[in-house]
């Protein structure tokens, strides 16, 4: 895709990307964590730039800025090619899953880019990427799926209560759970298991990329329940086939 987002600059910038190497690489990302002041020529840019895909092995960088005027308002944003070896790599992804992207972070201070290389974009100029929304708590979609994962989550505690309360209830008369009880308190268990483990799955689809960040909690917390979930006390299938009869069960193997 970024190599498609070379393509959309004038013939110029295209023929100096491609030209010389027809297998040219770029890599970059559209968000404009960078500025771009007015030089003679061009552009005097800086500025870091994460997420980008297969940055060790990239030739060139499109990449996202805001430019100034020469009173140093903003008055645009742009996407901006750059040869790579005008940049520096910093080795940034560190993620649950994807590690082969090695999607990096680049940085540049006070890099010339020349105005054939500078591309206005500035439909894109919204704070949440792809979409109309300038804030994550405006998107229905956002709504909607945080909602389901708060009932999960609701449902998971439901359950689990309901199973304490008969455990406790039983612990205080001397009656012990018979096996049809026992059952289902398993039961309630690995669904109230499964119920937290696909709410957390709904919430990093939320969020994005940037939930499974080592540094994230939210990726911790996948894990953590991911794990938890496959125990053999709390796996949901396991305890559900302890809901039939023993006469049942024993039968089934």
């Amino acid at each position: 895709m970024t190599n498609w987002l070379a393509c959309l600059f004038p013939d110029k910038a295209q023929e100096e990307v491609f030209g010389a190497d027809p297998d040219a690489r770029v890599t970059g990302v559209a968000a404009p964590t960078g500025m771009g002041e007015r030089v003679p020529g061009g552009r005097r840019v800086s500025g870091r730039w994460s997420y980008n895909s297969g940055a060790p092995h990239a030739t060139w960088a499109a990449v996202g800025a805001l430019l100034k005027d020469d009173n140093g308002a903003v008055t645009d944003q742009a996407l901006v090619l750059i040869p790579a070896s005008d940049l520096d790599a910093e080795d940034t992804w560190h993620t649950a899953g994807m590690k082969a992207t090695a999607s990096n972070t680049l940085t540049g201070r006070d890099v010339f880019v020349p105005e054939h290389r500078v591309l206005s974009v500035p439909a894109a100029a919204k704070p949440l990427s792809f979409t109309v929304h300038s804030r994550q708590a405006d998107s229905v979609g956002v709504q909607l799926q945080t909602a389901e994962a708060a009932l999960k989550l609701e449902t998971a505690r439901l359950h689990t209560y309901r199973a304490v309360d008969e455990v406790d209830q039983a612990a205080s008369s001397g009656a012990p759970l018979d096996y049809a009880a026992r059952a289902h308190v398993r039961a309630r268990a690995g669904f109230a298991a499964q119920q937290v483990l696909e709410a957390v799955s709904t919430l990093l689809n939320v969020h994005g990329a940037s939930s499974f960040a080592d540094v994230g909690p939210l990726q911790r917390i996948w894990r953590d329940a991911t794990s938890r979930r496959a125990t053999p006390a709390w796996s949901p299938r396991s305890a559900w086939r302890s809901t039939a009869s023993p006469s049942s069960a024993s039968a089934s193997g």
